[in-house]
């Protein structure tokens, strides 16, 4: 059959359908069939009237049809009513008219890639031709418009899946799906698929701490994590993860300063088993720096969860853009990818340098606030004055008696304090809360006594507290 004739037949299948009482069955291949598939173009405008009368909830036939053609269609239409049909074969017919439609499509994106390969890199980089091809080669694959649900629909398979959590008890499991940080998870319950969290704040005030800390809560609860370290070397994360485990400084490992008896080469190889256990729920990669290479890992991984550390020192796609189009585009394309792979991003983000004494807000992302509007939740690091660090301690449900001895004592172990910020929350409220980092350990505590005593190695902090 040549394409005319699998156009005809498809149409013609449509009509036998309705005529036959099996409209429902024709309501299915015209929805999930698009005018584009078509190449005869008087096809294409048949086909329209027949999903309009199908839109207003008409029934139709080859008479009713005839009748509302314009003059210039009634011999195609002719010639499709003739068309001889098997009806065995009407879903064959629907499968060789999309399959045409794919053929043309990857003719033309590949033809569309080997003319851009000809251009000057400069002007068209490779990875960009790369990622624009596989991005329409994966929308044939998917066929991701076919698929949409209506309202109906939606809610139907909303409730069936709330209360298959019910019976499988897994609303009993969110815990597995949180930071680990009580009064972050209070504020922000539990991490949710396709959806973009952004992690900002000044350089040096903890992002990637916050973020490694979260996933190793994440991984402990059986979650696959796939960390994309653009800024810092595979084994300095490594590294990080066995001090927030052992709560260790293992900073005299990392600059080689010790000795074969040292205790840091004991809690390291304690550490090692701890993090060994982990092998299947935490990847490290340090090697891919654009969005393509990071979307080909995740393909492989399937992870549960992506942090991408940082921001603006992802490769941009187009290096001609303007500084501002390429964060907002390296953004939107993660929020893309949360959704399409079924994961949570946390993506970490410089702030503005000029104004690091103040609270910050979208306003302060570094080179564009375009991705705060593309995220689903932000959550903002500011380090606190003296002043504001007073006020907070007396403000807090805890009572501090000697908050000058207390903060004292905090600063003397390499702890200090910051404020946890939840700016943006699309499903709840936002806030904020007082932490505890120390920076030698990479981890923050939420401040309350309890919280500080099960982790903290230094109990002198605690003897300011009552």
């Amino acid at each position: 059959m040549n394409k005319y004739e699998i156009e005809y037949s498809v149409i013609k299948s449509i009509i036998y359908l309705y005529e036959n009482k099996e409209e429902s069955r024709g309501i299915e291949i015209l929805s999930n069939i698009k005018n584009e598939y078509f190449t005869n173009d008087s096809c294409k405008r048949i086909i329209s009237l027949m999903k309009n009368f199908m839109g207003q909830n008409k029934t139709f036939d080859r008479i009713i049809i005839n009748s509302n053609l314009e003059a210039d269609l009634r011999n195609t239409f002719n010639e499709i009513v003739a068309t001889s049909i098997s009806y065995l074969s009407i879903n064959e017919y629907v499968n060789l008219l999309i399959d045409n439609y794919k053929e043309t499509q990857i003719i033309e994106i590949t033809s569309k890639a080997k003319n851009r390969l000809d251009k000057s890199r400069l002007e068209d980089p490779i990875d960009k031709i790369i990622y624009d091809s596989m991005q329409g080669l994966d929308a044939l694959l998917s066929n991701e418009e076919s698929n949409l649900n209506d309202m109906k629909k939606i809610g139907d398979e909303f409730l069936e899946n709330l209360f298959n959590n019910i019976n499988t008890n897994e609303l009993e499991q969110t815990n597995k799906k949180q930071t680990g940080l009580q009064k972050l998870d209070d504020l922000l319950g539990p991490l949710k698929r396709k959806q973009l969290i952004i992690i900002g704040g000044h350089s040096g005030m903890g992002k990637t701490s916050l973020a490694l800390q979260i996933a190793l809560n994440l991984a402990r609860n059986g979650n696959i994590v796939y960390i994309a370290s653009i800024e810092m070397s595979e084994q300095e994360i490594y590294i990080r993860l066995i001090s927030q485990l052992k709560v260790h400084d293992f900073s005299r490992i990392q600059n080689m300063k010790f000795s074969q008896d040292d205790n840091d080469i004991k809690l390291f190889r304690d550490g090692k088993i701890e993090l060994d256990k982990l092998n299947n729920n935490i990847v490290i990669d340090d090697k891919s720096n654009t969005i393509l290479e990071i979307e080909n890992k995740i393909k492989k991984i399937k992870p549960d969860f992506l942090i991408v550390d940082y921001l603006q020192i992802v490769e941009p796609e187009n290096p001609k853009e303007i500084r501002e189009q390429q964060v907002s585009q390296i953004a939107r394309r993660l929020k893309i990818i949360a959704k399409k792979y079924n994961l949570s991003v946390i993506l970490l983000s410089q702030l503005n340098d000029n104004n690091s004494g103040q609270r910050p807000s979208e306003a302060n992302i570094r080179e564009s606030k375009a991705p705060y509007f593309h995220s689903d939740n932000v959550i903002f690091i500011h380090k606190l004055s003296e002043d504001d660090i007073k006020y907070y301690l007396k403000a807090s449900k805890v009572f501090y008696k000697k908050i000058d001895g207390f903060v004292n004592s905090a600063r003397n172990h390499d702890a200090d304090f910051f404020e946890i910020i939840l700016r943006k929350n699309r499903n709840g409220k936002e806030g904020s809360f007082v932490a505890l980092f120390r920076k030698n350990f990479h981890l923050f505590y939420d401040l309350e006594p309890n919280s500080i005593t099960m982790t903290d190695p230094h109990p002198q902090i605690l003897e300011c507290i009552s």
